[in-house]
């Protein structure tokens, strides 16, 4: 695949504080990439590095095999959509669109053909007379997106469109963005907090904490090889239960032994790396999705519980259920349709397959492929 983006290195400092740093990565022509993390973490201050709207304090920034390091915005064939869109209150949607073109000094005809043309992409003809007062969120966020798509940029910079917008309306945005990026081909750099964003559009997600890049892969393989704790607690609609134990020999087996002598058999895979953690606490996480009501099939290995059910929330499709084994508190999640009372006692089975082991220390992934 042909490159389109590379950052080497780069760092970004304000006032004695780092910004970003030691920044790397490349998006290939096409790719929909997405920074993910909290707010402060840096994937902002990254983005407007990109668009030259930071000056870099070191390192490099290569757009379409050209050092871009020092051009100004304009000379980078970068557009940005920013969080609150940024739209003229006093120009029409069509003027709001044109206005990238018009800088440009793309003559009247060629501006009225392809303004018409992105509107229709976009689904916003009709309100081409409209000002963007008379817009919904939905909409200006559609305006504002036709406004960096008309002028055919190498690069689509998306600083959190989605924020601004209701959880219903922001579904209906995921799968027009997802439709959208696989209709025009167009290379995407995308900022969000959002896991479910991020998980839902691109073909690789790049995750930030304080300033660096923590993990970078595909969706499928943060979520099922985090690096660490954190990115294990980050990724996933329902937060992964960590649960702090030993690792301790008991009859000549290897076993994780938690809070109230709550004892975990382990697989044969997982014994021999964790020989090496015998008498030693570790994190064991299992995610609410992957604790299984009664027995869901043969080959248990005796991680079976039963628990009080303490309180329960409703997440459309799903409950999930925060229950109390001998004290101690696992949410687990289960269909709506499975009848279930606050106070019931429900049995359920950990499958070890399922764990994930952390490091008490580092909270490094102890089982992580690279």
């Amino acid at each position: 695949m042909k490159e389109m983006l590379r950052l080497e290195h780069v760092y970004k400092t304000y006032n004695n504080t780092d910004g970003i740093k030691d920044i790397s990565f490349i998006v290939n022509k096409g790719e929909f990439v997405s920074l993910l993390g909290s707010s402060g973490c840096g994937k902002t201050t990254t983005l407007k590095v990109i668009a030259g709207l930071e000056k870099v304090n070191s390192g490099k920034v290569y757009i379409d095999g050209k050092d871009a390091t020092n051009f100004p915005p304009q000379k980078r064939d970068v557009t940005m959509v920013f969080q609150n869109y940024a739209l003229f209150p006093h120009f029409t949607v069509f003027d709001n669109i044109a206005f990238g073109l018009k800088m440009r000094k793309v003559n009247d005809y060629d501006i009225v053909k392809k303004v018409k043309n992105i509107a229709s992409i976009l689904e916003i003809s009709e309100y081409l007379d409209r000002k963007p007062s008379e817009l919904s969120g939905g909409q200006k966020q559609r305006v504002a997106l036709a406004r960096a798509l008309v002028v055919e940029p190498k690069i689509l910079l998306l600083d959190e469109p989605l924020s601004n917008i209701d959880a219903v309306l922001r579904r209906t945005m995921i799968l027009e963005l997802k439709s959208l990026h696989k209709k025009l081909n167009t290379t995407i750099v995308y900022v969000t907090h959002n896991q479910l964003e991020a998980i839902s559009m691109s073909d690789r997600i790049i995750i930030m904490k304080d300033g660096r890049i923590i993990q970078e892969d595909t969706p499928e393989k943060i979520f099922t090889n985090p690096k660490n704790r954190f990115v294990a607690s980050f990724i996933g609609e329902f937060k992964m239960n960590f649960i702090e134990g030993r690792i301790e020999e008991r009859v000549g087996d290897l076993k994780f032994v938690a809070y109230n002598d709550i004892v975990l058999n382990l697989t044969d895979y997982q014994k021999s790396k964790l020989w090496a953690f015998k008498d030693k606490f570790v994190i064991l996480g299992i995610r609410p999705s992957d604790i299984y009501i009664k027995h869901p099939r043969e080959g248990l290995l005796g991680n079976d519980f039963s628990g009080v059910v303490d309180i329960i929330e409703h997440f459309g499709i799903n409950k999930l259920l925060i229950v109390k084994i001998k004290g101690f508190p696992i949410t687990i999640l289960v269909p709506k349709d499975f009848n279930v009372s606050e106070n019931d006692t429900i049995s359920f089975s950990l499958l070890p397959e399922n764990f994930y082991f952390f490091d008490v220390e580092t909270g490094e992934n102890i089982f992580y492929e690279v």
